[in-house]
């Protein structure tokens, strides 16, 4: 967005690595005054550093949600459920990605320790495929272009996030914090039956930007 008129307002866009990179720059990054988030961002900054971040959620404000972003667990044909990957290798994307942090979140809900590898997604596909890794996860809008690129012969699957899957654990903390909703067949035909879904969870991707006070002059 470029508006020249004198009143007029100029958006210049910077490329981010991650909902955690994007709120820092927001915060503390010079010329940087509004970011794509997501919610649990907030959460777990504070987790990480409770001095740095002890009065974050007064420092950030949200503008508007942009999208949903669904959680996908992609696994090869001998993991049903995620209690299957305990101790297995699973790949979490990259390093403080937004993947990374809500599969943290989530994993330590359901008390599911693995071991966790940090992989693009091209990267983990093919060592999905290879066998090198049990699983790998994709947090992003469905249909998601890595997912898409599987097909049947590749004997790759969904991980279902819901009771059936998993009968004896309370999942009511996790969709109080994240959405439930359902992967179809069309969005991954190859992966699912017509007909038939894939309960998972999805995040709220926010705009944020700093909460300065009424009046003040952000430099």
């Amino acid at each position: 967005m470029n508006d020249l008129k004198p009143d007029g307002i100029r958006v210049l866009p910077v490329l981010g690595v991650g909902g955690l990179q994007n709120l820092n720059d927001v915060l503390f990054l010079n010329g940087i005054d509004m970011g794509v988030v997501d919610e649990d961002n907030l959460v777990l900054l504070k987790k990480r550093d409770p001095l740095l971040y002890a009065n974050i959620e007064k420092s950030v404000q949200y503008i508007t949600k942009l999208y949903n972003s669904e959680y996908h667990v992609l696994a090869r044909s001998d993991i049903k459920s995620f209690d299957d990957l305990r101790g297995k290798k699973v790949s979490f994307n990259l390093k403080d990605s937004q993947t990374e942090v809500t599969s943290d979140v989530i994993f330590d809900m359901l008390k599911i320790d693995v071991q966790r590898v940090n992989y693009d997604n091209d990267s983990a596909l093919k060592k999905l495929r290879d066998g090198d890794i049990s699983a790998m996860i994709i947090l992003s809008g469905a249909p998601q272009a890595a997912v898409v690129k599987v097909t049947k012969a590749d004997n790759l699957h969904l991980l279902s996030l819901d009771e059936r899957s998993l009968p004896n654990r309370d999942l009511h903390p996790i969709f109080a914090k994240y959405l439930p909703t359902e992967l179809t067949h069309e969005q991954y035909p190859a992966l699912i039956s017509e007909g038939q879904t894939v309960s998972t969870s999805a995040s709220a991707r926010c705009s944020s930007l700093m909460a300065w006070p009424e009046n003040s002059v952000a430099l």
